[in-house]
């Protein structure tokens, strides 16, 4: 930010805070926190608790920025793609809350995907079984093969002994890389990937790809292969290995996988969203209809209260008024008949 030096007191105290375990504890509460309460109806003191998080996750993000600079210079808050998205929510948070962007809202989201947990259970059956199978096939057919590795292949006037064959292509150092540092996966097969000139087409030689973790050498790891090839993630190792017919194996499982499965999830979870927005939108008719019921019967006891005020201010105070004649015949009456005349 070319504001803090690196030994600043405030750069220090944020660093200090950044690297503090209680730091990382109150922040992870916090966004389980706040997933507990999307799930929850609605109400006044749910919604005034998206100002309080909103808060907590801004002065994350500043403590952050403090500690590490803000886009600059190489490690700053920016260069981290994680901290993107934490930028990005905070940004629309603050959006929302001053604009209206109608009905759609995280909670809604987040209801939609747990209501289609339940109408997942049979697609989720389906995959898992699918898996299965894939794994099983990947573990006759691909076991063992992607520690196929190109070597170096000793010089011709150097007589090796079987052991000590083994011991020199089998040692660190001796399989072939390529530019990048990635170790050449290679097959002995027709169509599948021929090793340079000088270097022989080994297997067992040093470790799987990816550290170990893409393998078919054992079932749970066959498993976790064959969901990486749904998601079209690292089919050509095992392509580079085989045969140009090995093809159809990954054209299957990418179709299947990437295509059907992964399209009827996405189609379950937009009818659950559906669903939920039909609810919400009966929920706020309902609410609109018994509102203006009340606002009529409100409406018709004020009608009637102020009929009753105006048939009270027209009615006489004193009443009825006596007519000429009556008042005459009282007094006649009261003077007797001596005094007529």
């Amino acid at each position: 930010m070319f504001i803090l030096t690196p030994f600043s007191p405030l750069r220090r105290v944020a660093i200090y805070i950044l690297v503090h375990p209680a730091f990382s504890f109150l922040v992870i509460v916090t966004i389980l926190v706040n997933c507990v309460l999307m799930t929850m109806p609605t109400n006044d003191t749910i919604e005034s608790t998206e100002a309080i998080f909103t808060s907590i996750y801004t002065v994350e993000s500043c403590i952050k920025v403090v500690a590490r600079g803000f886009i600059l210079e190489k490690f700053t808050y920016l260069r981290d793609p994680w901290n993107w998205l934490d930028f990005i929510v905070i940004a629309l948070a603050y959006v929302t809350m001053g604009i209206d962007l109608g009905n759609l809202s995280l909670k809604t989201i987040v209801g939609a995907v747990i209501e289609s947990v339940k109408n997942l259970k049979d697609v989720i059956i389906l995959t898992l079984f699918s898996l299965s199978v894939f794994a099983l096939l990947g573990l006759q057919i691909y076991m063992g093969i992607l520690s196929q590795k190109c070597v170096y292949t000793p010089k011709p006037e150097l007589n090796f002994t079987e052991f000590e064959w083994h011991n020199f292509t089998h040692s660190k150092g001796k399989e072939l890389a390529k530019k990048d540092g990635n170790y050449i996966l290679c097959g002995n097969s027709t169509g599948a990937r021929q090793c340079p000139p000088n270097s022989t087409c080994l297997q067992g030689v040093g470790p799987n790809p990816n550290y170990g973790y893409t393998t078919f050498d054992s079932f749970p790891w066959a498993l976790l292969s064959a969901f990486r090839l749904m998601t079209q993630d690292f089919w050509e190792s095992a392509k580079n290995c085989r045969t140009l017919a090995h093809v159809c194996f990954f054209v299957v499982i990418i179709f299947l996988g990437s295509f059907y499965l992964v399209n009827l999830i996405l189609a379950i979870v937009a009818m659950s969203y559906d669903e939920l927005q039909k609810k919400a939108a009966e929920e706020e008719e309902a609410i609109a209809q018994e509102e203006a019921a009340l606002k009529a019967a409100a409406d018709a006891a004020a009608s009637r209260l102020e009929e009753q005020e105006n048939a009270l201010n027209a009615s006489p105070p004193n009443g009825p008024v006596k007519s000429p004649s009556s008042s005459c015949q009282s007094s006649r009456a009261l003077r007797g008949p001596g005094e007529n005349g």
